[in-house]
């Protein structure tokens, strides 16, 4: 399977993620029920979620507050994984 689309996903998504500043992310978002902070840890939780679904196991991460730390960090490392495990044989 090419990954190929999911990596410009990445990519495009990552470059959001570090426009992002900490003083933004009370902000709201277009969506009415998330700020910027919980957009975040969804972005981040659901790479996660990937890896889950390609692996079948349950998902980590659910209550990770990804938003307080090094999200573009938790995002590679997560994404980095969700990659690996949709480019695997099988």
């Amino acid at each position: 399977m090419s990954t190929q689309p999911y990596e410009q996903a990445i990519a495009a998504t990552r470059s959001v993620l570090e426009g992002v500043q900490a003083d933004q992310l009370s902000e709201a978002t277009p969506c009415a029920s998330w700020n910027v902070s919980e957009l975040i840890n969804h972005i981040v939780g659901g790479q996660h979620f990937f890896v889950a679904g390609m692996k079948g196991t349950p998902p980590t991460g659910a209550d990770a507050d990804y938003a307080a730390g090094d999200f573009v960090a938790a995002f590679d490392e997560a994404s980095g994984a969700a990659l690996a495990a949709f480019g695997e044989d099988g």
